[in-house]
């Protein structure tokens, strides 16, 4: 008799706690959780680990001969997360929450911008750095870190692959194939993550150009265009 009472008493408790965790929105079968609604007030959003830009000396010399100044700046996009959404056809991910760029001068004047991104390839994390104009265009694409394949690497790589990105900008489509170099299929899954990394890199800029975005200059621990040796 005891132990069946225990019995059905665990049974309430389980259901109790069921429908608790459903009116509380606890992820289970069948439950869609919205996460590109925007937050509620106060709530904080916070974005995914930093990509670094590691060889910022190359990159200048390559794409802005003459810099003599990088200013970083945050720009916080937590708050237009269902503009994200509509924009980039998919929900914001925490990638997106928020976007590192390095405003680019030389002689006090703006020249363009650097921004870094890590994406995923089929053999691993792919990071590039995409350098623009100071209208969004882009001015060209240099890599970081792949651990890809030989032959993805190569065409990665490739002045082909690379120089097709120049002159682009957020409303060109970036489909390889199409107006990006076609990839060998042993290459193909990775280019298109880069692709897909460059374009969405540009609708996160747009976005953050107009209305909404909080721009937060940030306080540099030394400056790229001049590093220490």
């Amino acid at each position: 008799m005891t132990t069946g009472r225990w019995t059905l008493l665990g049974v309430v408790a389980v259901g109790v706690a069921a429908v608790v965790g459903w009116s509380l929105g606890f992820p289970g079968r069948g439950h869609r959780v919205d996460l590109a609604a925007e937050p509620a007030a106060g709530t904080r959003i916070e974005s995914a680990p930093l990509c670094p830009w590691r060889n910022p000396a190359p990159d200048l010399a390559e794409f802005f001969p003459g810099a003599d100044e990088s200013r970083p700046e945050l720009l916080i996009l937590s708050g237009l997360r269902p503009e994200l959404a509509r924009r980039l056809g998919h929900t914001p991910s925490s990638d997106d929450n928020a976007v590192h760029v390095q405003r680019i001068h030389a002689s006090g004047r703006p020249v363009g911008l650097v921004v870094v991104r890590r994406v995923k390839g089929e053999s691993g994390a792919v990071e590039f750095v995409l350098a623009l104009e100071t209208n969004g265009v882009v001015r060209g694409l240099r890599y970081q870190r792949m651990r890809e394949p030989a032959e993805t690497e190569a065409f990665l790589v490739s002045a082909a692959w690379r120089s097709a990105f120049a002159g682009k900008g957020v409303h060109d489509a970036f489909v390889p194939g199409r107006d990006l170099p076609d990839p060998p299929a042993p290459a193909r899954v990775s280019a298109l993550a880069v692709a897909d990394g460059v374009r969405e890199l540009l609708v996160l800029l747009d976005v953050a150009a107009g209305p909404g975005a909080i721009r937060r200059p940030l306080a540099p621990a030394s400056n790229p265009a001049h590093p220490h040796p």
